[in-house]
């Protein structure tokens, strides 16, 4: 681990991370989406290795609609930096359910 990077520029492609320094050593390619974020700090991910998808905003999968699921994720999990958890505990045939609607890309998630 090194010291933070001021000014700094993160390349994206495909979900992974292609280069990493600061901004004047990062060639941008012409057709990439630039998100601005002076002012903010970037981490990396955060793995969540204790989680039960028992919560009652997500019980019943096979009821809700992509957007309640989603609204759900991104409350409990996504939204504090989470993004990869690990089930210990839950409704099997639900979760799975939940997993599939994500990997459909019904459901906004890179899966769990």
């Amino acid at each position: 681990m090194g010291p933070p990077i001021d000014n700094g520029s993160i390349l994206v492609h495909d979900g992974r991370i292609l280069a990493v320094g600061p901004s004047a050593t990062i060639k941008i390619p012409r057709a990439a989406k630039v998100v601005d974020c002076k002012g903010l700090v970037v981490t990396a991910g955060f793995w969540n290795s204790h989680v039960h998808i028992i919560m009652p905003g997500l019980l019943h999968a096979e009821k809700l609609s992509s957007e309640q699921i989603t609204s759900q994720l991104e409350e409990t999990l996504t939204r504090w930096g989470f993004t990869s958890v690990f089930d210990i505990a839950s409704v099997l045939d639900n979760t799975t359910l939940i997993r599939r609607r994500i990997e459909s890309g019904e459901v906004k998630g890179q899966g769990f």
